[in-house]
C-alpha cells in the first residue's frame, strides 16, 4: 500500500486552520481523483481527508492539486503532509475559477475582483483575463493600473512558467520561487539542480532538511563533501545565531551534526569535514571545546583593532570648552550627584566609552547634556538606536536628530553597508540601547571611522544582549580595556517611580509581594482564564486612555495559553472585529510589527505600525509607521506579524506609557523565567507597568539569574596587547 499521494486533485470542503505568517495550515479535503484503497483510511470522523503542512491558504470550495506522504498524527489519525499544493484552473464552476483568479499566481486579483469579474464573464473569465486582459476594463471598479498589473503578472509568468512548474514540482513554495527567480532568473533550475543548497543563501523560507530532501531526490551522495560541509556550516551559524554567539560548543554541534543529516557516527564524518572547512579557512577550532564561525570570528577581530586605534590615535581639531560643560551640568532639572559628574566628564575625555546603567540612573539626561555639549563645542554628533522606537525615543530626549543604524549605514539586502567613505572631521557616534547591538552592525559602523571619530556606547548591560550574533556592550564592559562610566545610583526624582524601584529589586535579586500602586500592579491568578477576565478590561480602558501605540502586551513566550500567540488573537477579536478584513487574516486597524530587514522597502525588523487601509483592487494593504506609509501585497504580508503583544527581545529598546507584562506556565519553555528578562519587560512601561501572573513566576524570575554565557572573543581580542 502507498505512503504517498502524487498529484491528486481535491476539492477544499474546509479550512480548519491557517497560520498566515507561517503559511501553515489544516484543511479537509474530498478527492476529485480515486485514492484506491487507502481512500477509505484516510477519511476522519467527518467524512473528509485532513492535510497539513506549508502551503498558500485556498479557499473553501477551490480545486487544489496535492502531493505529499501520508503520515500518522496520534491525535488524528492518517493525514496528508503536504509537500506541494496548487490551485488547480478550473473552468468547470464558479468557485474554481474565483479560487484560481484570487490565489493563484495572478498579481492584482483579490477575492472581491475575482468575483465581478467572474459575474461580467462567467465561463470565459480565464480566457478573458489570460488571453484579452484589456477587456477587463469593462468590469466595474477596475482601472488602468490593475489592468497594467495583470498583464505584467502574465507576462512573468508565461516568461518564467517552465521555471515555476519544475519548482513547485519539487515542493518550492510560490513565495520562495519568485525570490529564487529574482536573485538567479533563467538560471534559477540549473543552478538548483547543479547545488540546490543556494537556495539556502537566498530564502529563510526553506530548512535546510527542505533543501536536503531536494538534494537526496536528486540522487545526491548522503555522505558527500558537499552535503557534510554546508550541512555543518548551516549548523554552525544557525547555532550561533540562535545563541547570540559567535561559536558553539564541539559535542553538542556533532550530535546536532549526525541527527540533522541521519547518518552513521561509526565514520568520522563530523571530525573529518571540521578539518576540511578549517583548512578552508571557513572555521576556527577554539582549544579542543570550540568551533567559531570563522567569518563571524573576524568581524569581532576587526571591531577590537579598530577600538583600539581609536584609543590609541585619537586627533581632534575640535576642543571640549569647560564653560559649556560646566554650563550643561547646570542646567540638568536636577543636581547632578558626584557619580554623574565624574560620568560626563569622563566620556568626554575619553576617544572610545560606555555609559551603563539600570533604568532611573539618570543615562538619558546625561546623554542629552552630552549630545547639547558635544554640538556646541562644533562636534558632528551622530545620534544612533539599533531599532526606529529607540530612536524616536532618543530623539525625544536629546532634542536632535536620531537615526537607527540600519538607515545611517544605508544597508543593502545582503548587510554590507554602501558607506565606507571616511565621516567627517570630528565625528562623534553615539549610540543608544547599545545592548541590542550584533557585532555586524556595530562592525560596519566602525568602518567608516578616523583618527577624529569618537564613540560612545549607551546601555543597560542587566538588559537582555542582541537577538544576532555578539555580545557588544557587555563584552566591551567585561573587557577592563575601554573606559566605562557605571551608574549605580538611582536619581532622587525617581524615587517616588514605582516602577523604577521595582525594577531595581527585580534587578538586585530582591522578591516582593502583589502590591498595588498608582503606577504599578502585581497581581497573580490561578487560571489563564482569571487573568484575561481582570486583563481584558484593563487594556481596553488603558488604550482609551493613551492609545493603541503607548499600551504593549509583553510575553516571554510566543506558545502557550497565554502565550503572545493567543494573547495576539485574542485581542485582535477583542480590539478590532469590526476592522475591514485585509489580507490573509489582517484587518485595517490592526497592530502589526515587521519580522525581517527589508531593504527595498526600508522597513526593519522590528519596526511597529497600525494598517491604515486596504484596496481590494490593487490587492495591497498600507502600513503606517509614523513616519512613512508602506505597502504590502500577498507575497511580502507574510513578513508582518500581529503586535498587540509581543516577545520581551521584541519590545526591547522601546518604552511605551503603559506596559502590561504577562507570565504563563503553560509553555514547556521555563528556562525564560529569569530575571534579566523580567527586569527587561518591566523596564519598558514610562508611566504604568501591570504585571499579571500565575502564582510565583515572578518569584521564579527574580530568584533565576542565569543565563547562558555566549561564546564569543571580542572581550579576547579587545585584551591584547
Amino acid at each position: 500500500m502507498t505512503n504517498e499521494i502524487k498529484e491528486k486533485k481535491f476539492i477544499v470542503e474546509k479550512v480548519v486552520y491557517y497560520n498566515s505568517q507561517k503559511l501553515w495550515g489544516v484543511i479537509g479535503l474530498s478527492p476529485v481523483d480515486s485514492l484506491g484503497d487507502i481512500e477509505f483510511e484516510l477519511l476522519n470522523m467527518y467524512g473528509s481527508i485532513s492535510a497539513c503542512g506549508s502551503f498558500p491558504k485556498p479557499f473553501e470550495g477551490a480545486e487544489v492539486i496535492i502531493s505529499g506522504d501520508i503520515i500518522v498524527n496520534p491525535q488524528y489519525g492518517k493525514q496528508i503532509s503536504v509537500k506541494s499544493l496548487t490551485i488547480a484552473q478550473d473552468t468547470s464552476s464558479k468557485e474554481g475559477v474565483i479560487n484560481y483568479l484570487a490565489k493563484g499566481e495572478i498579481e492584482g486579483i483579490g477575492i472581491q475582483l475575482a468575483e465581478k469579474i467572474y459575474e461580467t464573464f462567467g465561463d470565459d473569465t480565464i480566457e478573458i483575463v489570460t488571453n484579452q486582459t484589456d477587456r477587463l476594463l469593462e468590469v466595474y471598479g477596475i482601472g488602468k493600473k490593475t489592468v497594467k498589473k495583470v498583464k505584467e503578472s502574465l507576462t512573468f509568468l508565461k516568461t518564467h512558467e517552465p521555471t515555476i512548474k519544475y519548482l513547485t514540482k519539487i515542493g518550492i513554495s510560490y513565495r520562495t520561487i519568485m525570490k529564487l527567480i529574482e536573485e538567479f532568473g533563467d538560471e534559477t533550475v540549473s543552478i538548483i539542480q547543479a547545488n540546490p543548497y543556494e537556495i539556502l543563501d537566498v530564502s529563510k523560507e526553506l530548512t535546510f532538511k527542505q533543501v536536503d530532501d531536494i538534494y537526496l531526490k536528486a540522487g545526491g551522495n548522503p555522505t558527500g563533501s558537499l552535503r557534510l560541509k554546508i550541512a555543518f556550516l548551516y549548523l554552525l551559524k544557525q547555532q550561533a545565531m540562535m545563541e547570540g554567539s559567535t561559536g558553539c560548543v564541539r559535542s553538542s554541534l556533532s550530535r546536532k551534526f549526525y541527527s540533522l543529516l541521519d547518518i552513521s557516527g561509526s565514520e568520522d564524518y563530523f571530525g573529518d569535514t571540521m578539518e576540511e572547512l578549517e583548512q578552508e579557512k571557513k572555521v576556527v577550532l577554539g582549544g579542543g571545546l570550540y568551533v567559531y564561525y570563522k567569518e563571524y570570528l573576524d568581524i569581532e577581530r576587526e571591531i577590537a583593532e579598530k577600538v583600539k586605534s581609536l584609543e590609541k590615535s585619537y586627533m581632534p581639531s575640535k576642543k571640549i570648552k569647560e564653560d559649556i560643560v560646566e554650563e550643561e551640568i547646570g542646567n540638568f532639572p536636577y543636581t547632578l550627584n558626584e557619580q554623574q559628574k565624574k560620568a560626563v566628564h569622563d566620556c568626554l575625555n575619553t576617544n572610545v566609552a560606555v555609559l551603563s546603567g539600570p533604568a532611573g540612573s539618570g543615562k538619558s539626561s546625561i546623554t542629552k547634556a552630552l549630545y547639547r555639549i558635544y554640538s556646541r563645542c562644533g562636534f558632528n554628533v551622530v545620534l544612533l538606536s539599533p531599532t526606529a522606537k529607540a530612536a524616536r525615543r532618543l530623539e525625544e530626549c536629546t532634542g536632535g536628530e536620531a537615526r537607527t543604524i540600519h538607515k545611517f549605514l544605508k544597508m543593502t539586502k545582503d548587510g554590507d553597508s554602501h558607506l565606507y567613505e571616511d565621516y567627517i572631521k570630528d565625528t562623534v557616534l553615539i549610540i543608544d540601547e547599545a545592548s541590542m547591538m550584533d557585532i555586524i552592525l556595530f562592525n560596519n559602523l566602525l568602518k567608516g571611522a578616523t583618527m577624529s571619530t569618537r564613540v560612545l556606547l549607551v546601555g543597560d548591560n542587566n538588559q537582555l544582549p542582541s537577538v544576532q550574533a555578539g555580545n557588544v556592550l557587555g563584552d566591551t564592559i567585561d573587557s577592563e580595556n575601554v573606559h566605562v562610566s557605571l551608574l549605580t545610583d538611582i536619581m532622587r526624582q525617581q524615587e517616588n517611580s514605582s516602577i523604577i524601584k521595582y525594577c531595581s529589586m527585580i534587578n538586585n535579586g530582591k522578591v516582593f509581594e502583589p502590591v498595588e500602586k498608582e503606577d504599578f500592579l502585581y497581581e497573580e491568578f490561578g487560571t489563564a482564564d482569571e487573568l484575561k477576565e481582570k486583563f481584558l478590561p484593563l487594556y481596553k480602558a488603558e488604550v482609551k486612555a493613551v492609545g493603541l501605540n503607548e499600551v504593549q502586551v509583553i510575553a516571554p513566550y510566543k506558545k502557550g495559553e497565554i502565550g503572545m500567540n493567543n494573547l495576539n488573537t485574542i485581542l485582535q477579536k477583542e480590539m478590532n472585529a469590526k476592522g475591514k478584513e485585509a489580507l490573509e487574516g489582517y484587518k485595517v486597524g490592526d497592530k502589526v510589527r515587521h519580522t525581517q530587514n527589508n531593504y527595498k522597502k526600508d522597513v526593519f525588523n522590528g519596526e511597529t505600525g497600525v494598517i491604515l487601509s486596504y484596496d481590494s483592487e490593487e490587492d495591497i494593504m498600507l502600513v503606517d509607521y509614523g513616519d512613512r506609509l508602506v505597502p504590502y501585497n500577498r507575497l511580502d504580508v507574510a513578513e508582518l506579524t500581529l503586535s498587540y503583544a509581543s516577545t520581551v527581545h521584541a519590545s526591547q529598546g522601546s518604552e511605551y506609557k503603559v506596559v502590561f507584562v504577562i507570565l504563563d506556565d503553560t509553555s514547556v519553555n521555563s528556562f525564560l523565567h529569569i530575571r534579566r528578562l523580567l527586569y527587561t519587560a518591566v523596564s519598558r512601561g514610562k508611566s504604568k507597568v501591570y504585571i499579571l501572573t500565575k502564582p510565583y513566576l515572578v518569584d521564579k524570575c527574580i530568584e533565576n539569574n542565569s543565563y547562558r554565557p555566549r561564546i564569543t572573543k571580542l572581550k579576547d581580542f579587545l585584551q591584547e596587547v
